[in-house]
């Protein structure tokens, strides 16, 4: 392809089989929901921390521990560190699932020489930090690259079979007035 003097040749190469591998993947997402109630970056920061929260309430749910060997780390423009920490039984177990250099020009897959085991009722933490220094206003979570996201996409085996393979934290919008000393007829919060 070759648009406006760039040529690339990447590509994607798919393998097709009728045998099945004995152990299927899945993909768990942790993090916060994408929107700007939930991810508020103030400007002129040198480091901001978001922590995304999926309780062992609901890793609870998972019938047998699970094993990740990958995943990718996102957010965007203001992202300089991420890290997936998990809490068992009230202490931090190792996790290599971390990128201190964040760098939303270079994403790229985190592969884990050992995988993470996740064990039903831990606590995982998804941390995003941003640095906001360039910016002049606040900074939300939306879709395109000047907003921001939190998301760890982890690759994992054995695949489970349940609904929502998601985990997201989000934001009481009436909590978030309260906070800010708003009251609801000063701004529109959507539906309840």
């Amino acid at each position: 392809m070759n648009a406006m003097g760039i040529t690339d040749s990447s590509a994607f190469r798919f393998y097709l089989t009728e045998q099945l591998r004995p152990v299927e993947t899945g993909r768990l997402t942790i993090g916060l929901t994408v929107s700007a109630v939930e991810l508020v970056i103030p400007p002129k920061q040198q480091r901001f921390t978001n922590y995304a929260y999926c309780p062992g309430k609901c890793t609870s749910r998972m019938t047998e521990p699970i094993n990740v060997f990958t995943g990718l780390l996102h957010t965007h423009l203001l992202g300089v560190a991420m890290r997936v920490r998990v809490i068992r039984n009230g202490e931090e177990i190792k996790s290599d699932m971390r990128d201190d250099h964040y760098d939303f020009n270079y994403q790229t897959p985190t592969f884990l020489s050992k995988p993470l085991v996740i064990m039903p009722g831990d606590d995982i933490i998804v941390e995003c930090t941003y640095g906001s220094m360039d910016r002049d206003t606040m900074s939300y979570g939306g879709f395109g690259s000047d907003n921001e996201m939190c998301l760890a996409f982890m690759e994992y085996y054995p695949k489970r079979n349940l609904s929502s393979e998601d985990c997201m934290s989000f934001v009481d919008p009436e909590g978030l007035l309260e906070v800010l000393g708003l009251k609801k007829e000063e701004i529109n919060i959507g539906p309840q």
